[in-house]
């Protein structure tokens, strides 16, 4: 009976390193999946019953490119977490049954940011969005879209309120304001194009 620390080798090349009790993958451990091999990944954290759970890191096959590390729940991220991408990109936030989900901030390379609501994936909900034009655009969000109610700030620090569809402007009305000499605002409302 394997119990305490010790190492479990497989035959298809996963490799053990951590805790047993009573016969089975509890505790805090390493396995290693396909060791020495292109699609190699890694869990580094928490196991019970022999299922990743806990607090814990894994790290993809390098075709995959990403790492996760966060809370896992009976094998599957659950709960709060940090998930970097292959390109560089970066969240921060909770996870439901290996979707994001829930509240996060996401980062890309390219300087764009969002921190609000992430429903299955996507932002959607209430957030904040900085792109890497500068602007700021505070308000709704539908499957990564803009959406609903919401103001966009320029750089320049004009901004608009208004509603979106889909990333685009929607209706007739929506208010400019535009700035105005010696840093005031000037507001311009719009009914129609």
């Amino acid at each position: 009976r394997k119990h305490g620390i010790g190492t479990l080798w497989h035959a298809d090349g996963t490799i053990y390193k951590g805790n047993f009790i009573n016969d089975t993958i509890e505790g805090s451990g390493k396995m290693t999946f396909a060791a020495g091999t292109a699609i190699e990944e890694s869990y580094d954290g928490q196991w019970l019953a022999g299922e990743k759970h806990g607090r814990g890191t894994y790290v993809y096959r390098a075709s995959v490119g990403e790492v996760y590390n966060g809370d896992w729940d009976h094998g599957i991220r659950h709960g709060a977490g940090k998930l970097i991408f292959r390109d560089g990109s970066c969240y921060v936030g909770d996870f439901v049954r290996e979707q994001m989900h829930g509240r996060g901030v996401m980062a890309w390379p390219d300087g764009t940011q969002y921190d609000g609501d992430f429903v299955r994936g996507q932002r959607t909900g209430r957030g904040t969005l900085l792109t890497r034009d500068g602007s700021i655009f505070v308000g709704g969000f539908l499957d990564g879209k803009k959406h609903g109610a919401g103001q966009i700030t320029y750089l320049s620090g004009g901004s608009y309120s208004g509603v979106w569809e889909h990333d685009s402007v929607r209706g007739a009305r929506g208010t400019f304001a535009l700035p105005a000499p010696g840093g005031s605002k000037l507001n311009v409302s719009v009914f129609g194009y």
